[in-house]
This record gives C-alpha cells, structure tokens and sequence, in this order.
C-alpha cells in the first residue's frame, strides 16, 4: 500500500494514497477547490510552509547552542536597539 503525507489546518498525517484521491476530490466536489491541480498547489504550499517553519525552528536551536538564552529583560534589549540607532543613525 502506498502512504502519502496530508497536511491539514493544524497536523499532518499519512494516509493510503486512494484515501488521498478520495480527499482530493471530495475539496473540490465541496467547491474549496475548482481542480485537481488546486489541490495539488495547495498541498505543495502548505509542505513548504511546514519546511520553512522546520528550517528556522533548527536554525534557532543551532543559535541556542552557539549564543546560549537571551538573559536580558526586554527593556534591556529595547534600550540596546535605540542606542544602537542613536549611534548608527539608522534602524
């Protein structure tokens, strides 16, 4: 049996591909979609959100390990953002 990767509003989940068929159609038979290439769309976009948001949620653990936990308050952080500016002049 062949599985395929569904990605729905909040998970995502393998599936039978002839159950990902009958999905298929039933969105657009539900008029979500007007055609199989909609859906197809749909799916390719929502893989490559999860993939960007997976991208920067390794590269924020990478950062952890290399800088360690930000210890300053955000007081603290904003005081350094605008000293910053009124040194360079710019954001």
């Amino acid at each position: 049996m062949l599985w395929r990767t569904v990605y729905g509003r909040n998970q995502s989940k393998p599936v039978p591909v002839h159950t990902q068929r009958r999905m298929d159609t039933e969105a657009i038979s539900s008029g979500e979609f007007s055609s199989r290439s909609e859906v197809v769309n749909d799916l390719i976009r929502r893989a490559r959100e999860v993939e960007m948001i997976r991208h920067r949620l390794i590269a924020a653990e990478q950062s952890i390990v290399r800088h360690g936990w930000v210890d300053k308050t955000p007081e603290e952080m904003l005081d350094g953002f605008k000293a910053n500016v009124d040194r360079d002049g710019e954001l």
